[in-house]
């Protein structure tokens, strides 16, 4: 081909290269980078477990890494505001669930996204019937027996969920509505936590998928009483349903599902499914899943779309029903009792009681406000001075006592009220960490704290009754600065708190003034000395901690 006819065919190449070239770009692969997975619960759960299983295998069909990132909390609310603040291009997935999309709408009023418009679906992944287990040391072999003990304890037995609003929780309620007994919900980040107290005994039950139970009960640390769906399951055909147990309709089956955010392209959500179809349909995935005591799906987007919706209706017919049988209503708008402000003791008067501090806590406040014993300080040198400021905590109630230390005023002394007989272990190493960084005094628990280890190496001041891993309290909302009763005394916001390793003081706000005249007489101090020195004394705002190991603070510095 000769120059002259190549310039005159010039403009067609370039009109058919750019043809080209558009037609390659509209024609750009999906996905083209890692996709995200979210789980809106913590490690260990069965949407964990289910996500983990796939990604591998949805990574080779789609020729891109497959991430699965937990986000717990919030019944998996966390996860879908995660996603829907990620670019809707079909990079960035959930796993949906009956909780998050069906039964969240009847828990709470508002919710951050509108699950009908916000939310696409993409492919129902499996069903998932619950199992009913306990504790292997309850005394209890069957449905009929867990109702009989529940009546002969009420309030007792307490079940524990993933979190408010989840399938576990709906199943927990339905039965303590339909048998008329009086347990306990105990709201977890995450069944791999519920899980660990389960095993521990600190909860009773749960209501949880076979995929992230049955290990333990074959190992013979849990019990399966019964099968919550409308027939037994395949892969334990010896273990009847709740139904044959004689409550009828008791039919909670759940599923699991991918999800994507509104405005994610038609083309993406298509790649998705139909791979994923594909793996689910792979005789290693379905038969994972089944002897799991899952029911795999694979689902289009369209079948999909009719089960929020249907499953939405399900609940507020049952929720309904709940309410109608005097159970407790989902729809609960039960709020805590927050008094954000009360009269503080001056700098000056904490500072003088503080300089006689053993003579106060030796015998002026007398036996009113003592606390000797029980209360005990977590490490022999620990001492604190200052106002209180109390909080009742309850299960899941964390963010009551990161509310109450936002509330709090640099000097306070955080006093948390957590019913000690039923154990609350809501206080460890993060939240004292934060109590110190708002440069709190001290805290004072009528309850056990954990990471106690981590906490005496962090050297704050805290006085607690004990340690334990997790535990319940009575599920009931919480109070910040009311009244509280911590270890048999009443303590009031604003009274002044004195502890060392000998006890714990409380003096009335309006006492306090007049008993420091006393006190310095008894006191061998000189009126101008410094209060008495000590490892873990109250470190003033902006300090660091003094820790046993600078690993630990270097740790604690992140939070």
């Amino acid at each position: 081909m000769n120059l002259h006819v190549l310039l005159k065919l010039l403009p067609l190449l370039t009109a058919v290269a750019s043809l080209a070239s558009t037609g390659a770009l509209a024609a750009d692969p999906f996905p083209t980078k890692p996709v995200r997975i979210l789980v809106g619960f913590s490690p260990g759960g069965s949407n964990d477990i289910v996500a983990r299983l796939i990604a591998p295998k949805l990574s080779e069909a789609l020729g891109q890494q497959v991430l699965i990132d937990n986000k717990p909390g919030a019944g998996g609310n966390i996860a879908a505001s995660t996603m829907l603040s990620a670019p809707a291009d079909g990079h960035t997935l959930m796993m949906c669930t009956t909780g998050t999309l069906s039964i969240q709408p009847h828990l709470v009023k508002t919710t951050p996204f509108n699950p009908e418009t916000d939310i696409l679906p993409v492919t129902q992944i499996a069903n998932a019937p619950y199992l009913l287990l306990v504790n292997a040391a309850l005394p209890v072999k069957t449905t009929n027996e867990l109702i009989a003990y529940a009546k002969a304890k009420p309030g007792v037995v307490n079940f524990a969920s993933s979190g408010n609003g989840t399938g576990g929780h709906l199943a927990g309620e339905m039965l303590k509505s339909r048998a008329n007994i009086d347990i306990v919900h105990v709201a977890y980040k995450g069944t791999g936590q519920a899980m660990t107290d389960l095993l521990g005994g600190q909860v009773s039950m749960i209501f949880d998928q076979p995929v992230s139970s049955m290990q333990y009960a074959k190992s013979g640390k849990l019990r399966i009483l019964a099968v919550a769906s409308p027939r037994r399951l395949p892969a334990l055909p010896d273990v009847p349903t709740v139904t044959e147990s004689g409550i009828a309709g008791f039919d909670p089956v759940t599923w699991t599902g991918l999800c994507a955010p509104k405005g994610t392209p038609p083309a993406a959500i298509e790649r998705v499914q139909r791979e994923l179809a594909k793996v689910l349909a792979m005789p290693e995935i379905s038969q994972r899943l089944i002897q799991d005591g899952l029911e795999p799906v694979g689902s289009t987007p369209e079948k999909f779309h009719r089960i929020p919706g249907r499953r939405q209706a399900q609940v507020g017919q049952r929720d309904q029903r709940v309410q109608h049988q005097g159970g407790l209503s989902m729809t609960s708008t039960v709020r805590p009792d927050i008094i954000r402000d009360f009269e503080r003791l001056s700098h000056s008067t904490i500072a003088s009681a503080a300089r006689f501090q053993p003579a106060i806590l030796a015998d002026v406040a007398g036996r009113r406000g003592a606390m000797h014993g029980r209360i005990a300080a977590l490490h022999p040198s620990m001492k604190l001075a200052g106002s209180a400021i109390t909080v009742e905590v309850r299960p899941g109630d964390n963010l009551m006592i990161h509310a109450a230390i936002a509330l709090a005023r640099p000097g306070d002394v955080l006093v948390v009220d957590g019913k000690a007989d039923q154990s609350i272990a809501l206080m460890g190493a993060i939240m004292i960490n934060a109590c110190h960084k708002r440069g709190l005094a001290g805290v004072i628990i009528d309850g056990a704290v954990r990471d106690s280890q981590e906490l005496r190496e962090l050297g704050f001041p805290v006085f607690s009754v004990g340690t334990n891993p997790n535990g319940p309290t009575k599920n009931a909302p919480g109070r910040i600065n009311h009244p509280v009763s911590v270890g048999g005394v009443t303590v009031n916001p604003g009274d002044f708190v004195t502890a060392d390793a000998d006890g714990v003081v409380v003096v009335e706000r309006e006492k306090i003034e007049a008993l420091l005249p006393l006190a310095e007489k008894k006191s061998p101090m000189r009126p101008n000395a410094s209060p008495p020195s000590g490892k873990a004394r109250p470190m003033p705002p902006g300090s660091k901690p003094r820790c046993a190991t600078p690993a630990f603070c270097e740790k604690m510095a992140r939070y």
